[in-house]
């Protein structure tokens, strides 16, 4: 996941991460290989086609599973990167394989795999499908060939419609598009214009996202260098607010800030995600969530390849998150979904009494027209969609919580 909190942490080497069943219902594998490295991606990822190394990492994710000394039981698998389908053929079989070998998927409701077009052939998707893959997510991000050049995607128009074509032709029953706005130069009327293309090709899923200037990439340090213009914050606003009202006029309801789906098409992984749920994260710098307990595995490969041969552990770092501070993360995460998070069963979760404990948080926000607390439900209002990223990051601010006398 990206982007997140600074909970309290050990600093006496590496809290002991709990190994019993119970990391949830999300199976997160991190597949870092890419055939370029976006100008804009904060992602861990890697230009490396070197299959050797390939080779390699396949085999310490699938040793990472069979070192965890309990066989995981997900309801839902998200294979993401990276590319998982830059991989050669017969890895992206071995990894599937691997899967189906060291995982129980009597309870599987979701299997999602991310892909690029270029890197999408008949014979990879198959295998996908045969594996059980059934909801594939690409990064199309537009269909415009100046603004693919401007995010350094390496793919064209005519690759991302055949990867489109060939997703169907399989017979992927759930499909999703990823695509950015908010690009500088861009107007309004050229986002319109992908919106459009994107739902001639019906998908039951779309991921909108603005263009972020991430910290440490190539996008970032242009702009601060003046090399590109900044976007202009009012017309990304209105590519936002009518890209809301486009798709739900067109049944893709706004269930998440970026996400919009069909009935019955939500992306359950990232659901529990937003619901603050425990997952399991296997690979280099995947990250793993239990009760509380938040481990984050090395990044570098060489550091990731080495812990597993010597130890079959690949974690960098483990942490405790305090109830305070795991409450503020489920406000925080479940705020961003359109049916908003429910008092009662936060304060039956973390022992953390909401209104007393935030309350002053919240009624600036009733007050600013940003907050709408209806019965149980606090939810985000359609007038706070634009300010949501930056206003929701105040319920990780310690200041914005007071505890409660004897708690």
């Amino acid at each position: 996941m990206r982007g997140g909190p600074a909970p309290e942490r050990y600093d006496q080497g590496i809290a002991p991460f709990p190994l019993e069943e119970g990391y949830g219902n999300a199976l997160y594998l991190h597949v870092p290989f890419c055939v370029v490295k976006c100008g804009y991606c904060d992602f861990h990822s890697v230009a490396d086609s070197d299959p050797q190394t390939m080779r390699e990492i396949v085999g310490a994710i699938l040793e990472e599973i069979r070192s965890l000394g309990f066989r995981p039981r997900p309801r839902t698998i998200f294979m993401g990167g990276g590319t998982p389908t830059h991989l050669p053929e017969r890895l992206l079989e071995e990894l599937c394989q691997g899967i189906l070998d060291l995982c129980d998927l009597t309870h599987l409701k979701e299997w999602t795999c991310e892909a690029n077009p270029e890197s999408c052939t008949p014979s990879k998707l198959q295998v996908l499908k045969d594996a059980g893959v059934d909801r594939m997510s690409l990064g199309i991000q537009s269909f415009h060939p100046s603004i693919l050049r401007f995010l350094d995607r390496p793919h064209g128009l005519e690759e991302s419609r055949k990867a489109l074509e060939l997703c169907r032709e399989t017979g992927f029953p759930h499909l999703n598009l990823d695509l950015i706005f908010g690009i500088p130069g861009e107007d309004r009327e050229t986002w319109a214009e992908d919106l459009r293309t994107a739902l001639g090709f019906h998908p039951d899923h779309l991921s909108c996202y603005q263009l972020s200037f991430e910290k440490g990439t190539p996008l970032h340090k242009a702009l601060h260098e003046e090399r590109i213009p900044a976007p202009e914050e009012e017309v990304c606003v209105s590519q936002l607010l009518s890209t809301r009202e486009y798709l739900r006029d067109n049944d893709y309801i706004p269930y998440e800030i970026s996400n919009f789906a069909k009935r019955g098409a939500w992306c359950l992984h990232n659901v529990n995600y937003w619901r603050a749920g425990n997952y399991l994260g296997i690979g280099p710098g995947a990250s793993k969530h239990r009760d509380g307990w938040r481990a984050t595995n090395h990044k570098a490969l060489p550091l990731y390849l080495s812990s597993i041969r010597e130890s079959g552990c690949p974690e960098a770092q483990a942490e405790f998150l305090s109830e305070r501070t795991r409450c503020g993360e489920a406000l925080w995460l479940g705020l961003r979904m359109d049916q908003g998070v429910s008092l009662k069963e936060l304060e039956a979760r973390f022992g953390i009494p909401i209104l007393l404990t935030y309350g002053q948080l919240i009624q600036e926000g009733r007050e600013a027209g940003h907050l709408l607390l209806e019965e149980d439900t606090l939810r985000l209002s359609e007038e706070a969609i634009p300010v949501a990223d930056s206003w929701l990051m105040r319920f990780l601010s310690p200041s914005q919580a007071r505890v409660p006398r004897g708690t």
